[in-house]
């Protein structure tokens, strides 16, 4: 190899790494920025994660449904071994998941890190809150919607 360091080759392509992030996006980026912000809750306070409350089986529910849907329509077409149809539901399969991947996993955060909300901070702030909204809006938005 004519003048390329040890250290050059192990990094990763820009282009590669540009399109990892762009297939990431910015909403699986935030989910990670939360799972870290709620492994460190965890380890710091000792609590545990939620994985059986209601948004979370919802979202995940309606996942699947939409994974089984696009299965069984597809059925026919991957028994009759049409060119291209597992690829085609591979791939569909694949969209439901990325779109609806995100939406799972804010919910599993928000159902867990709900646990620590009179943990790390043992004073309110709603009445501050509260205020703010009067001071900003002149009324309290979430009663006059």
């Amino acid at each position: 190899m004519s003048g390329v360091s040890a250290a050059e080759l192990a990094l990763p392509r820009p282009r590669v790494l540009r399109r990892a992030m762009a297939w990431i996006g910015p909403d699986f980026g935030m989910v990670a920025g939360f799972t870290a912000a709620l492994a460190v809750l965890v380890t710091a306070y000792g609590g545990s994660y939620k994985w059986k409350e209601g948004p979370i089986v919802i979202s995940a529910g309606i996942a699947t449904v939409l994974v089984v849907v696009r299965t069984a329509w597809s059925a026919p077409a991957i028994v009759r071994n049409q060119p291209g149809a597992r690829y085609e539901l591979r791939r569909a399969v694949v969209s439901i998941l990325r779109d609806w991947g995100p939406v799972i996993l804010i919910m599993w955060l928000f159902q867990s890190l709900e646990t620590y909300t009179g943990v790390v901070r043992k004073t309110s702030i709603d009445e501050h809150l509260f205020h703010a909204d009067q001071w900003l809006f002149g009324v309290e938005p979430t009663v006059w919607l």
